[in-house]
């Protein structure tokens, strides 16, 4: 797998998020649910903050540290075994969408409620999944 590919995931990551993003504040709003399923609503919010809520208010702080990990993942990214190049482009992909929400935002949107998690979003599945895989990798091969 070359890095071409781990730019198409990536990018494929930051166009659904972005337009999952965009077409919930449209047609639902901001603290606005509807619901899908028993165990699933579209529940639009915003998160300030980083997982849970937590450290909630310090949005630029965190925009300022996702973009200097972004940059050293960038840098590195050639270096990179094959193995890990999908999850890297999971990762740079949500990581981005993420990114974006916080300059245009102040804030990431989140609504995805499986009422048993807290509200995400499609960014958040993919960093969630490319660091499992990442974790399981160099669990199996490092």
């Amino acid at each position: 797998m070359k890095l071409r590919h781990v730019f198409a995931i990536a990018a494929s990551v930051l166009l659904l998020d972005q337009i999952s993003k965009i077409i919930v504040l449209k047609f639902i709003g901001i603290g606005n649910e509807v619901n899908i399923f028993s165990w699933m609503s579209l529940n639009v919010s915003l998160n300030n903050g980083i997982i849970l809520g937590l450290f909630r208010g310090a949005n630029l702080l965190f925009a300022f540290i996702t973009l200097i990990v972004l940059g050293i993942a960038l840098f590195y990214i050639d270096r990179l075994e094959p193995y890990y190049l999908i999850p890297a482009g999971l990762i740079l992909g949500g990581g981005i969408g993420n990114l974006i929400d916080r300059i245009f935002h102040s804030a990431v949107v989140d609504f995805i409620d499986l009422r048993v998690w807290p509200v995400f979003n499609i960014a958040d599945s993919a960093i969630s999944i490319g660091v499992i895989a990442s974790l399981y990798l160099l669990w199996k091969y490092d």
